[in-house]
């Protein structure tokens, strides 16, 4: 119910929004609990939903700036294990499409090495970077719409919970 009444209040205010003034933000990241206390423009409460919730609406995720939409997204691909363990096995609806007008990059393609290619709208080049190096760099993650911001935080989310379980994890060796 509290979900039906935000979208249908996001939806309105999207048509009116400008890239500078996103209408969500962050206010506070709860790990232990994975929720996430969010305040929107024109709702006085601040909103409390999980990474799973904020996830799989699309329409919320696209109202906040890209640097929060790729945290929301990092934290997602951090804890993903724990998650599909708590709700099963689900897929993520991603809508990868850009609007050219509007955004100066747009993800093309993840390559088997697990870099994204880039396509800068300015300069019409391909570029490829590792997802973790385009989220550190605030100047280039904030030339992505928010949902794909988001994707590029679940893929450095899992890059990094995948490099500290792999480096956590007994060598065995064999003695002869």
């Amino acid at each position: 119910m509290k979900t039906n009444i935000l979208k249908k209040t996001l939806l309105f205010l999207k048509f009116s929004r400008t890239r500078n003034s996103p209408f969500c933000q962050i206010e506070d990241v709860d790990l232990s609990k994975n929720i996430v206390v969010i305040h929107c423009r024109g709702i006085d409460a601040p909103i409390t939903l999980s990474f799973h919730e904020i996830i799989n609406d699309p329409v919320l995720l696209s109202n906040f700036s890209s640097i929060h939409a790729a945290w929301i997204g990092y934290y997602y691909g951090k804890y993903y294990k724990e998650l599909i363990k708590e709700k099963g096995n689900y897929s993520v609806p991603f809508s990868l499409s850009s609007n050219p007008a509007h955004e100066k990059n747009c993800i093309l393609m993840l390559t088997r090495q697990g870099n994204l290619v880039y396509l800068n709208h300015a300069t019409n080049v391909a570029h490829t970077a590792h997802p973790t190096r385009i989220m550190a760099n605030m100047n280039l993650i904030i030339r992505f719409e928010p949902m794909q911001a988001c994707y590029i935080g679940i893929l450095s989310g899992l890059y990094k919970e995948k490099k500290v379980i792999s480096r956590s994890s007994v060598q065995l060796t064999l003695v002869k």
